[in-house]
């Protein structure tokens, strides 16, 4: 049986990993939301759908 100590502990682990995952995801929010404004500068409406098209592969794999 685990002590309060152990779980305490855990508690705090599991904190700290939540806290990084708000913040790489806070990161990664902003460079969506740019390359999305980049790709809706682009005027050919065929490049623009390949455009988005790599920006959801890109993101989709990072």
């Amino acid at each position: 049986m685990e002590t309060n100590d152990s779980i305490l502990k855990e508690i705090k682990k599991y904190s700290a990993h939540i806290d990084r995952f708000r913040a790489r995801a806070n990161t990664h929010g902003i460079w969506l939301f740019i390359a999305t404004l980049g790709c809706w500068g682009v005027t050919v409406p065929s490049i623009r759908i390949l455009a988005f098209v790599m920006l959801f592969f890109l993101f989709l794999i990072l």
